[in-house]
């Protein structure tokens, strides 16, 4: 393909590349801010937030829910490893609200946090079961003693009941041909689009994790599971049925009586 742009966002930096692209941002701007408003009210149900309560957006993005969880008095640290949405991210900073620009697999600030919050599937976007361990065990580590964990994926039954092979999305005048297939349990999307007179290729793959590979993460970094829902009105998740699949897992207080 001539004049061709053809990226591949696995793990390291192509990844890092094309979710720090504007295109990454373009094609994904029209994600439901009411429905993500709409789960954080429901967290707040659920939580009972306290005003000074210290919060991870882990994979915060642009910051949009950091600032929405900020809005219910907590302290919240958002965390990303993309520059670009780190810098739109720190137009939003204020006492009490801040954003790091760094990696998941490695950001420590031990036992610094009440809540970690992974949410719309920011997660197994690294390729193996090994660096999702490492995520999972860097959030152990972030945790106080009673910390609770929230982490949001695709629920990998439902995706595959309901697979869409193919896809166009037009954003912004640009036309997204989107194409799904399913290799050695990931999902690859390619993404074809044309924009100033240059063609672009970028591909994303994130894993098809089981309900019974993430209870093997949360086990091994020793958290205990408290709750398991399958949509953002933390209703009980059904295998087959359920969109999502959100787990609660809590850090014990080892020194507890």
């Amino acid at each position: 393909m001539s004049n061709c742009v053809s990226l591949v966002a696995t793990s390291g930096g192509l990844m890092k590349d094309w979710f720090s692209s504007p295109y990454f941002q373009i094609l994904y701007k029209n994600r439901d801010t009411s429905e993500a408003q709409y789960f954080i009210d429901r967290l707040d149900d659920y939580f009972l937030f306290q005003e000074g309560k210290k919060v991870m957006d882990l994979a915060c993005g642009r910051g949009r829910h950091s600032v929405s969880l900020h809005q219910k008095g907590l302290d919240v640290t958002g965390v990303d490893f993309s520059p670009l949405s780190i810098s739109q991210a720190k137009e939003f900073e204020k006492p009490g609200l801040r954003f790091v620009e760094a990696d998941m697999r490695t950001y420590l600030e031990e036992e610094s946090f009440d809540y970690v919050f992974n949410m719309f599937t920011s997660f197994g976007f690294f390729g193996d079961n090994l660096q999702n361990q490492l995520v999972i065990d860097c959030v152990y580590k972030n945790l106080k003693a009673g910390g609770l964990f929230l982490l949001d994926y695709l629920n990998s039954d439902f995706i595959l009941d309901n697979f869409v092979p193919q896809e166009l999305k037009i954003v912004d005048g640009i036309s997204f041909h989107i194409n799904r297939s399913v290799k050695q349990g990931h999902i690859i999307k390619d993404i074809y689009f044309e924009d100033q007179g240059r063609r672009f290729h970028y591909q994303e793959s994130v894993q098809l994790i089981t309900r019974e590979m993430f209870e093997y993460f949360f086990e091994k970094a020793g958290f205990v599971l408290k709750d398991v829902f399958g949509d953002y009105s933390l209703r009980p998740y059904v295998k087959h049925l359920s969109e999502r699949i959100i787990f609660i897992v809590e850090k014990p207080d080892l020194h507890a009586n």
